[in-house]
C-alpha cells in the first residue's frame, strides 16, 4: 500500500485517537495490540493524524492533541496544500473532485459521490479555487506593468474588489494596483465590464461567498461562456498540472 494513496477509515481514525486519548501516549506497539489493524495501516494512519493535527510524536511515542477531537464525517478540516492533500486520495477520487468541482456541484454531493468528508471537499473547492485567482493575477500584473490601467471598483459584501480589462478579458485584484499614467477604461471596455458586473452581481445573493470573496469572483468569470470540458481540461491540465 503506498502511503499517497491512502484513505483512512473515518471509523480507524477515531478508533486510534480515542485510543491515544485514553492511554495519554502510546508506541507503534501499544497501537498494534490494542487494534486488529495492520501495522503498516496503524503508522499510515498515524502519519496521516499528524498531518491533520490531532496527534504529535516525539521520539516513537505518540500524543493526543487535547484541542483536537475526532473527526467526524461533517467536521470541518484545516486547509492544506495540494501537495499534501493529493498524498492521502487516489487519481481516481481526485478526478472525480475535479469533475464535481468544474460541474458546478456542491461539496456536500460531491462528498457523498467520493465517500469522503464534506470539510475534505471544501479544502479541495479552496484550494482550487485559490490557484484560479492567483493565475489570472499574475497575468493582470503582467499586462499592467507593461500597460497601466486605472482600475474600476464594486463592493461585494463591503470588501472592495478592483477590476481591469486587458484583451477584452476582466481580471481582479484584492488591492489597487497604483500608477501615474494609467489609462482609463475605452467604451467597449466599459461595456464588457458592466456585463461582467451584472453577471457577477448574483453572488451577492449568497452570504456564503462573502468569506475568500476575491477566489470566488475570479472563478465565476474563470467559468463565464465556458463548458464543463473546457474548465475540466484547463483545471488538470494547466494548473493542477495532471496528465
Amino acid at each position: 500500500m503506498k502511503y499517497k494513496d491512502f484513505e483512512p477509515s473515518i471509523i480507524q481514525e477515531n478508533k486510534l485517537l480515542l485510543l491515544c486519548k485514553r492511554l495519554k501516549s502510546a508506541t507503534l506497539d501499544d497501537f498494534t495490540s490494542f487494534m486488529e489493524i495492520d501495522e503498516k495501516v496503524i503508522n499510515t494512519i498515524l502519519l496521516y493524524l499528524i498531518d491533520e493535527g490531532c496527534i504529535k510524536e516525539e521520539n516513537g511515542v505518540y500524543y493526543f492533541l487535547k484541542s483536537c477531537a475526532p473527526r467526524h464525517n461533517k467536521a470541518k478540516r484545516e486547509n492544506k496544500s495540494l501537495t499534501l492533500m493529493f498524498q492521502f486520495h487516489s487519481p481516481a477520487a481526485i478526478d472525480l473532485i475535479i469533475k464535481s468541482f468544474c460541474l458546478g456541484i456542491q461539496t456536500a454531493k460531491t462528498a457523498y459521490l467520493t465517500n469522503l468528508s464534506n470539510g475534505c471537499i471544501a479544502d479541495f473547492y479552496c484550494e482550487f479555487r485559490k490557484l484560479i485567482y492567483e493565475r489570472q493575477h499574475k497575468i493582470l500584473l503582467n499586462n499592467f506593468f507593461i500597460n497601466p490601467q486605472v482600475g474600476r471598483y464594486r463592493i461585494f459584501f463591503e470588501q472592495y474588489v478592483y477590476f481591469y480589462i486587458y484583451n477584452n478579458q476582466v481580471y481582479l485584484s484584492n488591492k489597487y494596483l497604483n500608477c501615474l499614467d494609467g489609462k482609463e477604461f475605452t467604451k467597449p471596455q466599459i461595456k464588457e465590464f458592466k456585463k461582467i458586473y451584472c453577471y457577477l452581481s448574483r453572488l451577492s445573493s449568497h452570504n456564503t461567498n462573502s468569506a475568500s470573496l476575491h477566489n470566488k469572483i475570479a472563478e465565476a468569470i474563470w467559468r463565464r461562456n465556458k463548458s464543463c470540458n473546457e474548465l475540466y481540461a484547463d483545471l488538470k491540465c494547466n494548473l493542477l498540472n495532471i496528465s
